[in-house]
């Protein structure tokens, strides 16, 4: 395993990066990590609420790129969203508006339906 293996320096960089654009490399890096992406934003956001700040837009699309094209994600172990749902979840318990809120949950029903894609 690389010492990058959760693509870190990435996240944080897509993470802290001005404005919401979104990248064809975004796109093409995050799209085949599945759950890691996921682990790799709890670790720099961590501790939820109180660690790194970016905008939630950004949190979720990243979340949400990792599992947009389950058949690029080489683990099949990063196929399954656990990490990447406990993260929106935490997210979700501290939440402070309903616009918030829904963004979350959109979120968490966008990676749950990838997941349940790939399973049939």
């Amino acid at each position: 395993m690389n010492g990058d293996y959760y693509k870190i320096e990435a996240i944080r960089a897509f993470l802290t990066a001005p404005g919401l654009l979104v990248r064809g490399w975004d796109i093409a890096e995050f799209s085949a990590l599945g759950d890691r992406v996921g682990v790799g934003l709890f670790k720099v956001l961590y501790p939820i609420g109180r660690g790194l700040r970016p905008p939630l837009e950004k949190i979720l699309a990243a979340a949400v790129l990792g599992f947009s094209d389950t058949a690029r994600i080489e683990d099949e172990i990063d196929r399954i969203p656990a990490v990447t749902v406990a993260l929106l979840n935490e997210l979700l318990s501290v939440a402070t508006t309903e616009a918030e809120r829904v963004a979350i949950r959109t979120a968490l029903r966008r990676v749950s339906s990838h997941h349940e894609g790939s399973e049939r």
